[in-house]
């Protein structure tokens, strides 16, 4: 019995050596994303789109900032599906974003990325709930889009040091 939980022992600080020293590093490191800091974040295309996203991304705006975020954004709302007497079935939203960070000094684009993210909805009985389902959708969408740029600037900090 005294043999087995020396073993045991044995086993746990093995195991626990190999982990600790296995070199671990998170992909996601919050404390990077606090570092990065824009000069200036340009809104462009669909304004209240590109302002939903960039509102999301929670990022440091400082004057003297090293980066310039642009936030490029376009919103398509078609037709998917309709009946032969020509009603509306369903609807698809598509949002387009197009990401670039360019240094503050010399102006040159060092992250550039083209999003495109869509869902289909059914319309409504009544036309405000119609375009208040299309609004909650754009907001789950930009936040989406959010969270992915988040995610991908981590990664492109932790690559750049």
């Amino acid at each position: 019995m005294i043999y087995l939980k020396t073993k045991f022992k044995i086993f746990t600080y093995f195991i626990l050596i190999m982990l600790i020293g296995c070199g671990y590093k998170p992909l996601y490191k919050s404390d990077k994303l606090n570092n990065l800091s824009f000069s200036k974040i340009e809104i462009l295309g669909n304004k209240r789109i590109s302002q939903l996203t960039a509102n999301s991304l929670n990022l440091i705006k400082k004057p003297s900032g090293n980066f310039v975020l642009s936030i490029s954004s376009e919103k398509k709302n078609e037709i998917s599906n309709q009946n032969s007497a020509g009603k509306v079935l369903e609807y698809s939203l598509s949002l387009n974003y197009s990401i670039k960070v360019k240094k503050n000094s010399d102006g040159k684009v060092v992250y550039s990325k083209n999003i495109v993210k869509s869902a289909n909805y059914k319309p409504s009985e009544t036309y405000s709930d119609t375009v208040s389902n299309e609004k909650k959708i754009v907001e789950n969408l930009s936040n989406f889009v959010a969270k992915q740029i988040v995610n991908e600037l981590s990664l492109f900090l932790q690559d750049d040091n």
